[in-house]
This record gives C-alpha cells, structure tokens and sequence, in this order.
C-alpha cells in the first residue's frame, strides 16, 4: 500500500512520506480554536467508553501542539486512583519506554524532544499490566493502521506494552487508508472527537 493522503481522505499514489508530508499540511491548517473544541469532545468520548472506566492502568501520551489535548483527562485519572505511565526516552539505548508518574508536576521535565516525560525516579512499566494504550498519530485508518512521525517509536514499544491499543486521533486524521510496512504496529481501536471505531482484522 502506498499514497499521499488528499483532502477527502484518500491516499492517491507518493507512498509513507508523501503521506506524512500531506497531513502535516492538514495538521497545519488546522485552527487553535478547532483542536481545543475537538479535544474537548475527544475527552468526553474517551472517558464515556467503558475501555476507558474498567482500565486499572493507562500508558498514555503528553500531546503535541498537534495532537488532541488529553491532559486535563490524564490529571483526573490519577485522582480517581489511576496508574498513569508515559513513554520515557533511554539515552543508552535510544528507545522509549513506558514509566508510572504518580504526580503531574513533580514526575515531568522536557524530554528528548522538549516533550514533557517522566524524569528518572519515575518506575517502569516492565512488571506492570497495562489495561489501555493511547497512541497519538499523524493519520489512523479503519483497519488499524497508523501514519507516526517516521522515527518508528512506538512500533518498537508497542509489542511489549498489554492491553488494547487505541489511536487517539482528531476527525481530519481519520483517513481511508494508511501506507504500512511489515513492523508497523495495528490498533485495535481508533477514537475521534465523535466516536470510537474497531479496527477491521480481518485484513
């Protein structure tokens, strides 16, 4: 599969960079004013499902400037008694890992893209089950696939994080179809402002 990613959401001919390029223009375009207004609804929709209310332990994310704002959401979860875990940069290593903060203000510091992200004495996920995984993206489509930021991150962090998996994603980043390689990860849901949406599995 390959392809530019169009203002209808289909993905005509350029392959994975193409696409990336395509929705970081859509990306781009899109208005303060609309991200917080789809943010607020993405909240509500996420935290009405019942992945959301039965999840014990959430592996979630600290948005970008481009991504659904899901902060307010994560601060009400660790009152509620919550186990909150972020990805974590390893220098040594140059891969993430998932990390338990306990405390917003006291557990972040700019990370290794100026992302905020748990500081060193935070615990790790290694012998904690996880119930749900947020995952942001550039582009979701209905079969599960997901367009990142070309780093290949979270295809590496995935596969040893249980539980669902679900692309956290606004209305314009759900797409027709994604470009995937054989290591790219699947979700198992995808959730919009709007709606949450199983992934297909059957392709």
């Amino acid at each position: 599969m390959n392809g530019v990613i169009g203002g209808n959401g289909q993905i005509p001919i350029g392959g994975k960079v193409g696409a990336w390029h395509a929705q970081r223009l859509r990306n781009q375009s899109f208005s303060s004013e609309e991200r917080a207004a789809q943010s607020r609804s993405l909240r509500d929709t996420l935290s009405s499902h019942s992945a959301w209310q039965a999840a014990h332990c959430i592996f979630a994310f600290v948005p970008r400037s481009d991504e659904p704002d899901i902060l307010t959401l994560l601060r009400s979860a660790l009152t509620e008694g919550k186990t909150i875990a972020l990805p974590q940069f390893q220098k040594n290593s140059g891969i993430y890992r998932g990390a338990i903060i306990r405390n917003f203000n006291n557990d972040l510091s700019p990370g290794h893209y100026g992302i905020p992200e748990p500081v060193a004495h935070c615990t790790g996920l290694e012998n904690q089950s996880v119930d749900l995984t947020l995952v942001p993206g550039m582009a979701f489509d209905s079969e599960g696939w997901r367009l990142g930021r070309g780093k290949g991150f979270y295809d590496r962090l995935l596969p040893s994080i249980s539980g669902l998996r679900c692309g956290v994603a606004f209305d314009h980043q759900w797409v027709e179809s994604v470009p995937h390689e054989p290591l790219d990860q699947k979700m198992d849901w995808i959730i919009t402002p709007h709606r949450w949406v199983k992934a297909r599995k059957d392709v």
